[in-house]
């Protein structure tokens, strides 16, 4: 099996991230914080152990709220506004009580070992724009209520447990920015309304989950997308042709279901941004399509595992940023070119 080599490009910079844990400057001096707030924060403490201490340590009566750890405040209304506390071993399960922090805008509970369900109050926190809680242990399904977040611009549940349907209800999410729900034990077929109204897409990551049925078209109608990954899923039927005239498109990866047909020939396939794009392990057929000559960004390609019958193009050459080839497993005839050695590095299987 041949295997694509890690990459820099799948770390794709969001600007809004590296904000996100600083909204607000806390000011000492301000007034006694709200008690909604204090009650809902306590509740969640009470549900963690905390092996290590930190809440225990920080999080008390005696203090402004404003000045725990991980906590943020709006500095004219003293309301938390950010609770954020990735790589903290919290141990425990979230309270439901997080859904009465009206004014938090940023949840970020990455990689905090916790465990249970995802607690549908959080689809009662108007003001989120930021929810990141991968690489814990949720499991259950995901609440339809995180469709009510309607300002949210930042989500993802990647590596956990989930299980069940993509919710219907994350097509009310316009304002959408990036989603990610890779590696989970998703089913079902993905909604073909989720991604038709959220034209700020940049972002999709649903790889790595037990998705079935069609890739839906509205993904190729996504203007800003630069990052479409659904490779090891149970996805059938063909690639929308709109995928592949993208403007935006950095890295595609369909590697690993059952997708099938032709890829579009040259007069439809415009990708001028691509660097990285897998169709291996597929039952893609007919010729390798002529529209990756024009690909100049073209940096990693896996074409592997398919039933491509074609002779190995010899411009292949000519994409001048290429380093990385995999062609095998196909019915190609004929010898690799050897104009591919002008390659100044590359990596090329063929069989």
């Amino acid at each position: 099996m041949a295997l694509l080599p890690c990459s820099p490009l799948l770390v794709i910079p969001v600007t809004f991230l590296l904000t996100a844990t600083i909204i607000m400057v806390v000011d000492s001096t301000a007034s006694p914080s709200n008690h909604t707030d204090l009650a809902a924060l306590l509740a969640f403490k009470a549900q963690l152990s905390d092996p290590l201490g930190i809440l225990g340590r920080s999080w008390t009566e005696n203090v402004s709220l404003c000045s725990w750890v991980g906590v943020s405040c709006s500095r004219r209304r003293q309301r938390a506004t950010a609770l954020v506390l990735p790589d903290v071993p919290l141990q425990g399960e979230i309270s439901p009580h997080i859904g009465n922090l009206s004014f938090l805008s940023v949840l970020n509970l990455t990689n905090a070992s916790l465990f249970g369900s995802i607690p549908s109050d959080i689809g009662r926190l108007p003001r989120l724009r930021y929810l990141h809680l991968g690489n814990n242990t949720l499991s259950d399904s995901i609440p339809s209520a995180i469709g009510n977040l309607t300002r949210l611009q930042f989500l993802s549940l990647d590596r956990n447990r989930l299980s069940g349907q993509i919710p219907a209800e994350l097509q009310k999410l316009h304002n959408l920015a990036h989603i990610s729900l890779f590696a989970n034990y998703l089913s079902g077929h993905v909604p073909t309304l989720v991604f038709n109204n959220s034209s700020s897409l940049s972002y999709i990551s649903l790889g790595n989950n037990s998705l079935s049925g069609h890739i839906p078209d509205g993904i190729g109608s996504l203007p800003m997308l630069r990052v479409l990954i659904v490779q090891k899923n149970q996805l059938s039927g063909s690639i929308p042709p709109t995928i592949f005239n993208m403007s935006m498109l950095e890295v595609l990866y369909v590697t690993e279901n059952n997708l099938t047909g032709p890829i579009p020939g040259n007069k439809s396939f415009n990708l001028p941004m691509i660097q990285v794009m897998s169709l291996s392990y597929n039952k893609f057929q007919g010729l390798i399509p002529l529209g990756i000559a024009g690909c100049q960004k073209l940096q990693i390609i896996g074409l592997d595992n398919n039933l491509f019958a074609d002779r190995v193009p010899a411009w292949l050459a000519q994409l001048s940023q290429l380093y990385w080839i995999s062609i095998g497993a196909n019915d190609l005839i004929g010898p690799i070119p050897g104009v591919l050695s002008n390659l100044t590095s590359h990596h090329a299987q063929h069989s």
